[in-house]
């Protein structure tokens, strides 16, 4: 019997509370479907405006610093003159893969004086020719 009474208040006490976890689930997603609406909007006004989402950290701050110092540093180092570098030859690159290249043959233009004279029209010539060994089949159109 205090078995029953203990399963049955327990049941009681979940038909009670249960519309209150209901309404504070709803709650909860009304509150996170808020906030997904309110930073999207502001990321897009913050991207067109071009100003940076989140402040920058202390430690991004000392990183930025170290790295500027390194570029500074070296910038210091590079600046010393150097003597001009010599004109580069240009790479041969042999594509005849072990076989002499080939002999180039001289170019010889013949020019002649042509009179000029109008040439007779020509006709055009169809020739059809029928072959015996293929024979001709008649097809039939299918129906559908």
């Amino acid at each position: 019997m205090v078995k029953f009474l203990k399963s049955f208040g327990l049941g009681l006490v979940w038909f009670l509370l249960f519309p209150f976890f209901c309404i504070a689930y709803a709650f909860a997603g009304l509150i996170g479907l808020f906030n997904i609406l309110v930073q999207t909007v502001k990321v897009i006004v913050c991207f067109f405006t071009g100003k940076k989402l989140m402040p920058m950290l202390p430690e991004d701050k000392t990183a930025m610093a170290i790295i500027k110092e390194k570029r500074q540093a070296k910038l210091a180092t590079n600046n010393v003159e150097q003597a001009p570098s010599p004109e580069p030859t240009p790479t041969v690159i042999n594509n005849y893969y072990n076989c002499p290249p080939p002999k180039e043959e001289p170019i010889i233009v013949v020019t002649q004086d042509v009179e000029a004279k109008e040439l007779p029209p020509v006709e055009p010539v169809i020739a059809i020719e029928k072959k015996d060994d293929v024979e001709e089949e008649e097809y039939e159109e299918d129906e559908l």
